[in-house]
């Protein structure tokens, strides 16, 4: 694990657009991370709804920091400085 990005325990749920999203800090930067719920499902193989979005990411929580750092790494960011997992 990298520690030069860290990741915010706070999170925010849309559930009108069924996303996730995290923020990681790296250098002094903030870096959103949007998780769909759709991705969240493959990863927790559950069904992800608004009430249970927290309890699922935080049993896959290190698992999509994982990722989150690798798309960091790899400057996958979207045209908004966003990294879509």
């Amino acid at each position: 694990m990298n520690q030069s990005i860290i990741f915010a325990d706070a999170i925010s749920i849309d559930g009108k657009k069924q996303q996730l999203m995290l923020v990681a800090h790296q250098q002094g930067m903030r870096i959103e991370c949007i998780l769909p719920f759709e991705r969240l499902a493959a990863l927790s193989g559950e069904e992800v709804t608004v009430t249970n979005a927290a309890a699922l990411l935080e049993s896959v929580r290190f698992e999509v920091e994982e990722l989150a750092e690798s798309l960091i790494e790899e400057d996958a960011f979207d045209e908004w400085g966003r990294i879509e997992l």
